[in-house]
């Protein structure tokens, strides 16, 4: 019981002490002065309109005081403040998130994950998508650079981008995982790009059942943006 405790701790450790980041606070966007007037639609939240547009629950609820964000109203417009690393694209018919990626140099993934849509073949005219500024070619650069480093220090590799996320398979030993993440960290500073999310999947124990160890393995999965 206590062997297992402690492996859990250990778990917990290295999923939310892993991944924190070394030079910049997460989900740090500098201000604009563009604000959109945006239709409410199911499953809008303010937090999840803050995530979208790069925003805040505090500063969309400033710019609406009227509204209850614990009871939305499904077709009522509200101001939404938007804030850096994004462009805005305008859906007109004919619209479809294969011709808008590329035309701004992304991903119907990227861009689907950016904006919670489950369907990406249902986009209606007139609604208003968040394109990050961070491009197609940029994220390949990026995995490219994460594999190269991944051949000439090990423990990690396999880098590549699925559902809005880049995944790397990595050795989570807690000293070896901080030194592989500053690898990470420091090419994305080479690229002008921040984290601003992330989690662990798919973690894996290297010992036999019943025996204390801290060997694991698994899947760091990083959201990226421009700083």
């Amino acid at each position: 019981m206590v062997k297992n405790i402690r492996r859990l701790l250990f778990s917990f450790a290295v999923i939310f002490g892993l991944l924190a980041p070394y030079d910049h606070p997460l989900k740090v966007h500098a201000q604009t002065n563009n604000i959109i007037h945006y239709k409410i639609k199911k499953g809008d939240t303010f937090y999840l309109l803050g995530l979208r547009f790069n925003s805040s629950v505090k500063s969309i609820s400033n710019m609406n005081p009227e509204m209850n964000l614990n009871n939305l109203i499904i077709g009522r417009k509200i101001k939404v403040p938007v804030g850096s690393g994004i462009k805005l694209h305008h859906v007109k018919k004919g619209d479809t998130l294969g011709n808008i990626s590329w035309k701004y140099d992304s991903t119907v993934e990227f861009i689907s994950s950016k904006n919670n849509i489950v369907n990406p073949n249902l986009i209606y005219p007139e609604d208003i998508l968040s394109i990050p500024e961070i491009t197609r070619t940029e994220i390949n650069a990026i995995l490219n650079d994460i594999n190269k480093a991944s051949i000439e220090k090990g423990g990690f590799g396999n880098a590549r981008y699925e559902n809005g996320w880049i995944k790397i398979d990595m050795d989570l030993n807690y000293v070896a995982s901080q030194y592989y993440m500053k690898i990470v960290n420091q090419i994305l500073d080479n690229h002008n790009v921040k984290q601003v999310d992330y989690t662990v999947e798919n973690v894996v124990w290297d010992c036999p059942p019943g025996v204390h160890c801290t060997g694991h393995h698994g899947t760091v999965c990083i959201k990226v943006d421009k700083k």
